[in-house]
């Protein structure tokens, strides 16, 4: 099942790519919206602008022994009308690098309105 904001964005931009990343620790909003910033600065640079967002649900304990995973943060990029996941996967990790926190992509999906 889609998380409903990305339902939405499937509507209004018909196709999206999700781009899904564990970060080990306790990120903020504000360290959240700064490595999007980059994400969107570098994006500029290579001449495009896609709508973008980024959302972060925190990972328990309990949900962390459900997944197998560590506890962490689970932070999702949503971008439209993009086919630079390579370049936007790479600037994600080199940002949360810069930032010291130790995380990984844990993979990417196109989701696309079919109605």
């Amino acid at each position: 099942m889609l998380d409903p904001e990305i339902q939405t964005w499937c509507e209004k931009y018909e196709k999206v790519n999700t781009y899904s990343f564990m970060v080990y620790g306790d990120i903020s909003d504000e360290e959240i919206e700064f490595v999007g910033g980059g994400v969107k600065i570098h994006l500029l640079s290579k001449g495009v602008d896609p709508p973008m967002m980024l959302f972060s649900k925190g990972i328990d304990e309990e949900e962390a022994k459900s997944l197998n995973i560590y506890r962490g943060n689970n932070v999702t990029v949503v971008v439209a009308n993009c086919e630079l996941s390579e370049y936007i996967i790479e600037i994600m990790l080199e940002g949360l690098n810069f930032l010291r926190f130790k995380s990984e992509c844990l993979g990417t999906r196109q989701v696309t309105n079919y109605v």
